[in-house]
């Protein structure tokens, strides 16, 4: 049995989410999280997208936390939108050590930005390519909303972060990659705002699976790429036999 598969899943808790993402494409949001490096930590906010590679036959747990809608794309789509699988540090070992001395050197460097209407003192890292390696990484285990000692490498996940350099799209947004804890408590709408234009798109040939709850809501979904969805017949016929319930996941696997 395969640990992973050739398709990445993003799951969500609402049938008008997943319909909104197949109209839309993905939006991004700004993520806060908590890195622990060796003796130190840093929490910042990134502007991300998730996804996993984790088996439908092993995804029952996964689905039921994170919810029981899903898309399913082929990888070949992830690496052509340079998605990738994140690094998972413990915080005792020397990548954290190292890690954790790069950004403290970067918190060295100041710069005024403009927030809520008011100009405001920031500390930056010295380069992009510090934020960037920062929110490649996640702690192999530590705190959860539901668990003390909450084992995030079983997650699989892979992150879409979005090229500050040549994303034009991402460009004219004009948004960080990295925010502080203190700027995401307090401007987290108007940073979100920022990016509310923003879209990782595919196309009808590159989604593998569709997921919904139950076998009544089949109906919705059908119609809903009949009506609303730009594709062809011939693709739409293709996407009727990629679509498959939670309720079947459970009962099938």
């Amino acid at each position: 049995m395969p640990v992973s598969t050739n398709v990445i899943f993003h799951y969500t808790n609402s049938l008008e989410v997943l319909k909104l993402i197949l109209r839309e494409g993905f939006k991004l949001n700004y993520c806060l999280e908590k890195l622990q490096l060796g003796v130190g930590y840093t929490t910042m906010a990134h502007p991300i997208v998730c996804f996993c590679d984790i088996p439908i036959s092993q995804s029952k747990k996964h689905i039921a936390h994170y919810g029981k809608y899903g898309i399913g794309l082929s990888k070949e789509w992830a690496f052509n939108k340079r998605i990738n699988p994140i690094m998972y540090v413990d915080r005792r070992s020397l990548i954290a050590d190292l890690l954790h001395k790069l950004l403290k050197l970067g918190a060295s460097s100041k710069k005024t930005a403009t927030m809520g209407g008011r100009k405001k003192i920031q500390r930056m890292p010295l380069n992009s390519n510090t934020a960037i390696m920062k929110c490649c990484m996640k702690n192999y285990s530590g705190v959860s909303k539901e668990d003390s000692d909450y084992r995030f490498y079983d997650e699989r996940e892979w992150r879409f972060i979005p090229d500050k350099e040549k994303d034009l799209d991402f460009i004219r947004c004009n948004a960080n990659i990295s925010v502080s804890l203190d700027d995401y408590e307090n401007y987290k709408d108007e940073l979100n705002n920022k990016i509310s234009d923003y879209r990782l798109k595919f196309g009808p040939d590159d989604i593998k699976y569709i997921i919904v709850q139950t076998k009544d809501e089949l109906t919705a979904i059908i119609e809903f790429l009949r009506t609303h969805y730009p594709c062809t017949p011939e693709q739409f016929n293709i996407l009727l036999t990629k679509i498959c319930t939670f309720d079947s996941i459970e009962s099938d696997y």
